[in-house]
């Protein structure tokens, strides 16, 4: 039996835009907030097996997740810094130009422990909305993922390293690979999920709303973001279940 997500193309336009707005506009302090919404948006409006889905998290527990985060990242910081500046302090003692080396440092305790926070918040956050994903009705029922959250989060570095490492270009492919991994691993309420989608689909929807991104100037992308997140979850069917239509 297919998943489903039947919702109208303003709305889900809308919505995602709405999510992004949020994140930018709060320096994503809302993060936590806006991702309850919007997800529980998603969730509500998906049938798996002809069942209708539901989200039963809080948002008090995404902002404690996210607190976390940024305690982390605020640690990695800390210790990036007192690192950089001891190597500084030896090389200096013999003699060698440290300008720009300190340079270098001084980004890389920036961008390092802000991209492994991210990637912390965000792989959490994915491990908390599958536990608290269930089928409408549901009773002493459990839902969630097999991996332990050091999977979760190397997964996720992988599929960005593969990314960034092709401009953007092995998107379909990394995320085909990441998301036949995590979602074989879930489960909704004691049924187990298998993701069914492929590279070329990905790739129907990727390249083209690249294109059309650049030429809205990033108008598009709210939709294209959004097209993603529908793949994946029509996408995502039951694991003894061999019909997609």
């Amino acid at each position: 039996m297919k998943s489903t997500l039947d919702v109208k193309r303003t709305t889900a336009y809308i919505k995602t835009l709405k999510y992004f707005l949020l994140i930018i506009f709060s320096i994503t302090l809302a993060f936590p907030w806006a991702f309850m919404r919007y997800h529980s948006w998603l969730i509500s409006n998906t049938k798996l097996n002809n069942k209708k889905l539901v989200f039963d998290g809080r948002t008090k527990h995404l902002y404690l997740i996210y607190l976390s985060g940024l305690v982390l990242c605020v640690a990695c910081f800390t210790l990036f810094s007192f690192i950089a500046t001891l190597i500084i302090f030896l090389v200096r003692k013999n003699g060698t130009d440290t300008a720009k080396l300190y340079d270098l440092y001084l980004k890389i305790c920036g961008a390092l422990p802000m991209a492994f926070s991210t990637i912390f918040i965000t792989s959490r956050f994915y491990k908390y909305r599958n536990i608290h994903t269930h089928y409408e009705g549901y009773s002493n029922t459990k839902s969630g993922t097999r991996l332990q959250l050091i999977k979760i989060l190397l997964s996720s570095i992988l599929f960005k390293i593969i990314v960034l490492a092709t401009s953007l270009i092995g998107y379909p492919f990394a995320l085909n690979i990441k998301e036949r991994f995590l979602q074989s691993r879930r489960y909704i309420d004691g049924d187990n999920l298998k993701f069914k989608g492929s590279i070329g689909k990905i790739c129907l929807i990727w390249f083209p709303g690249l294109v059309l991104t650049v030429l809205t100037i990033f108008l598009y992308f709210p939709y294209l973001f959004f097209l993603l997140n529908k793949y994946i979850i029509t996408n995502t069917v039951l694991k003894n279940n061999d019909c997609l239509e």
